[in-house]
């Protein structure tokens, strides 16, 4: 992990209000400064997926691999010369995609772009690199900074691999690596207020199947919160089992 003197470093500023309620202060509620800090890295990571999941298609389209349900929901796809569109009608998500003519198999490195509505300008949302000989891996460099949609500013570096069970119908999304920060992004010309830096210790498991999209199942995540106003920091420990949440 960077820890966080890399905070002196990050051109991002915080209201002291989150601040001290990330710090969780004199709250009666001794889980809510743990349910605040771990929805903000939850947040980060799941917008992440959102996205991942788009590429996950992609990869398959052009590999030519169907499945036995549509266990990613519908869209339509696409392309002219390498690059394709990507438009999920259910949540109004639009992606395109840049492959240079590549696959993810052969090495490929992806540009991704997201749009919210088809009137609004894609905006760079992150580069994808493929492994060679590797058809389901890849590592994937995300940045939500011009994203709109995200309160935060999150720059995670992830390395992914997926696979479908044609028994369960369920695509199992695996982060193997999760290495990122997160903080607010209304100000990028002063030092942070504070900065919440967070990495996977164990794998981090999302399953997608058609009655149940993207339920994160299994992970362990180390978040390290500083602040430098109060000249504070902690960590906590994030388990997820199945679908519970175990602070430590």
């Amino acid at each position: 992990m960077k820890k966080w003197i890399s905070i002196f470093t990050i051109a991002v500023m915080a209201a002291c209000g989150v601040s001290c309620q990330l710090n969780g202060g004199t709250d009666p509620n001794p889980e809510r400064a743990n349910n605040l800090l771990w929805g903000r890295v939850y947040d980060a990571i799941t917008y992440q997926y959102q996205i991942v999941m788009a590429i996950e298609q992609l990869n398959d389209t052009i590999r030519g691999v169907t499945y036995n349900r549509d266990v990613y929901g519908h869209c339509h796809i696409s392309s002219d010369e390498g690059t394709y569109n990507i438009d999920y009608e259910y949540n109004n998500k639009h992606y395109r995609i840049e492959t240079f003519g590549k696959s993810l198999d052969e090495g490929g490195k992806w540009r991704v772009y997201i749009k919210n509505n088809p009137y609004a300008d894609f905006v760079w949302i992150g580069t994808v690199q493929g492994i060679v000989g590797e058809p389901a891996k890849f590592s994937f460099n995300y940045d939500s900074s011009a994203y709109y949609s995200t309160k935060y500013r999150d720059i995670i570096l992830s390395e992914i691999e997926y696979h479908y069970d044609p028994e369960t119908e369920i695509i199992t999304t695996k982060f193997n690596r999760i290495d990122g920060y997160s903080a607010d992004k209304s100000s990028e010309l002063v030092v942070a207020d504070y900065l919440i830096e967070f990495e996977a210790r164990e794998p981090v498991v999302f399953h997608n199947a058609p009655s149940n999209s993207g339920r994160l199942h299994s992970g362990k995540v180390v978040i390290l919160y500083g602040d430098t106003i109060l000249d504070y920091q902690r960590e906590l420990t994030v388990t997820i089992d199945n679908n519970r949440i175990i602070y430590q």
